[in-house]
């Protein structure tokens, strides 16, 4: 069922050329947890979608060599920058179990208005 979720996304928003969409094949197995698109100006997306009542989220906002946890490595920032370009990219939209085609419908059609004004 996610499997077919993730093609009405790309479906959706494959004319959307101001977003990075993620690349699937057909013969690859994927649990398609979660939908991360990469685009610029994340940070406003992601406060008017929650203002269209649409939970989008920041999944791994922080790439691992600037977390503290790693900063022993050495790792600092500048290191891994296409890692930290993505990590200022990315945005997950929703994806879940429960997700209905509308409401992927209604969030490919905000996200739209939203990126193109």
């Amino acid at each position: 069922m996610l499997k077919q979720r993730i093609k009405q996304y790309l479906k959706l928003l494959k004319d959307l050329k101001e977003i990075s969409l993620p690349v699937t094949y057909e013969d690859s197995l994927h649990v398609h947890h979660l939908f991360v698109v990469q685009l610029d100006n994340r940070d406003l997306v992601l406060k008017k979608l929650e203002e269209k009542g649409i939970g989008s989220g920041l999944h791994y906002p922080i790439t691992l060599n600037l977390q503290k946890a790693y900063s022993y490595l050495g790792f600092g920032r500048g290191s891994f920058p296409i890692a930290e370009k993505a990590a200022e990219k990315i945005l997950s939209l929703p994806m879940y179990p429960g997700l209905e085609k509308s409401q992927i419908e209604y969030t490919c059609e905000s996200l739209a208005k939203i990126i193109r004004g």
